[in-house]
């Protein structure tokens, strides 16, 4: 009976270690996917017309790269139920999770073009594939991860998005190490998300996790430095959607630690090594120092660090950067008065696309496809031909209808009203990144190289304390670990 049991507790922690790493692999790897390419792809305009989409080293690898990986998780996720013999647990979530995929369903079937509206367009990726799969990765980190292991994944994701970041600064200052194509020469700073845009929402999707895995768990040179880089990369986007809503972030997560969470007592001092050289004993020392800074103290560190590297980053390319907030006022003031022109004609594209989504009541109900705005002919008074609303929310409604949207916007309610008693703070941050997302997504649009990522984040706020291991408790942020760094770096 003992090694029967012995059996059952391995093979779990298989199956545990199976979803992270492939949560692990999207958290890590994927952000910084860039494949040189010749591959085109043949893409239905109007009329009848093929024109052939030129090579995309961004879009497509990814596309490929999600798709693998979502086999992948529902291989595993089918093994899984038949090695424990359970069905999936009933959940509320999944109710309005499953109505946003039939209503989608319904507008692929009544779209004009099956093939872009299951695989988008090439310039895009976001059929209803990508979405399918980015369900089946909530899946696999709902039902698949240990909520033990979430910290360690989201200090993984910090990481690697502060190599993104420098990356980005690289970039304003005409340094590019990122392969890309000959049209993107003169986008200014990406990273590896392919448009400054999207290199804005990988960097505001990440900062709240920064600040917090600083302040709650790691406080060490290293992850105040990584949030400086992401920090730093939200502003080299230059992207005034993602700055409003850092500024919106900043500011609760300042009520979080002043009011809401300021009693927490320091985190324990790290024991001086004896035998390291002189950086080792100074990165040991400024641990211990930020170890020792209550709450409130070290969030005033992290706000000065932010006034520093902006004060660094304003002089370079002339002033660009503050040239593009002194903007924010008056285009903030046009966008009120519903001037077309406003948010880089931002309320243009809205208003079209709400004309154009309470045109039917089939429109209204179903949209027009996936990725299928393009079709509409929209265009722009600078001339530009409109293939997204720059806003989540309404590409959902004219792309999936109305229905999809209702069901979408009941399922994040659902999975943000899960709690889990014996992590709240970790909770706190993975709603807190939640959130920046969302609140983004009123200027942006949603691509095939953050998308999956959010719907993670998702899964793990609606994992359950009763389906992990009993014996495993989630990673307490409030205490660090006690382990000896003899080389002043974070383990």
């Amino acid at each position: 009976m003992k090694s029967t049991t012995t059996k059952n507790n391995n093979n779990q922690n298989q199956k545990l270690d199976f979803s992270y790493l492939l949560i692990g692999f999207m958290f890590i790897i994927y952000p910084l996917i860039v494949i040189p390419n010749n591959v085109v792809f043949d893409f239905p305009m109007l009329h009848g017309v093929v024109i052939q989409a030129p090579p995309n080293y961004f879009y497509a690898p990814r596309y490929v790269v999600l798709a693998l990986v979502a086999v992948l998780a529902l291989f595993f996720l089918i093994w899984r139920q038949k090695i424990s013999r359970k069905s999936l647990s009933a959940r509320s979530e999944l109710i309005p999770l499953a109505l946003f995929f039939v209503f989608s369903c319904v507008a692929v079937a009544m779209a004009a073009f099956p093939q872009t509206a299951w695989f988008g367009t090439p310039m895009r990726y976001t059929g209803l594939t990508t979405y399918i799969f980015c369900i089946i990765l909530f899946l696999l980190a709902a039902y698949g991860l240990n909520a033990a292991r979430v910290n360690k994944l989201l200090r993984g994701l910090v990481i690697v998005a502060a190599g993104v970041g420098l990356l980005g600064v690289l970039q304003y200052y005409n340094l590019n190490l990122v392969p890309h194509e000959d049209f993107r020469a003169n986008f200014i700073s990406y990273g590896t998300m392919a448009n400054p845009n999207f290199f804005g929402t990988y960097m505001i999707f990440v900062l709240p996790a920064a600040m917090l895995v600083f302040l709650q768990q790691k406080r060490s040179w290293f992850y105040l430095l990584c949030t400086a880089l992401i920090y730093a990369g939200l502003l080299v986007s230059l992207t005034r959607g993602v700055w409003l809503t850092g500024l919106l972030i900043f500011l609760a997560l300042a009520w979080y630690v002043f009011f809401g969470w300021g009693k927490q007592i320091s985190l324990a001092a790290i024991p001086e090594k004896l035998q390291a050289n002189i950086f080792q004993r100074l990165c040991r020392r400024i641990n211990s120092w930020l170890n020792g800074l209550s709450a409130k103290k070290a969030f005033i560190v992290i706000t000065v660090v932010f006034i520093l590297v902006t004060a660094i980053l304003i002089p370079a390319r002339d002033g660009r950067l503050f040239g593009k907030a002194a903007t924010m006022p008056g285009e903030m003031l046009a966008a009120t008065q519903l001037d077309p022109e406003a948010g880089s004609q931002r309320m243009f594209i809205w208003q079209k696309t709400a004309e154009l989504w309470l045109s039917r009541p089939d429109i209204t109900l179903f949209g027009i496809g996936p990725d299928h705005l393009i079709y509409a002919r929209i265009i722009t008074p600078a001339g530009s031909l409109v293939d997204k609303t720059h806003n989540i929310y309404l590409e959902k409604a004219i792309t999936v209808g109305g229905l999809a949207l209702l069901a979408y916007l009941v399922f994040l309610a659902f999975v943000l009203r899960n709690r889990r008693q014996n992590a709240p703070e970790t909770m706190f941050l993975l709603k807190i990144m939640v959130a920046a997302y969302l609140i983004q997504g009123f200027f942006n649009i949603e691509t095939v190289m953050t998308v999956p990522l959010f719907w993670l984040v998702l899964g793990m706020i609606a994992i359950r304390e009763n389906e992990t291991e009993k014996e495993q408790i989630v990673e307490s942020p409030k205490l660090p670990e006690q382990k000896e760094n003899t080389a002043g770096k974070p383990v």
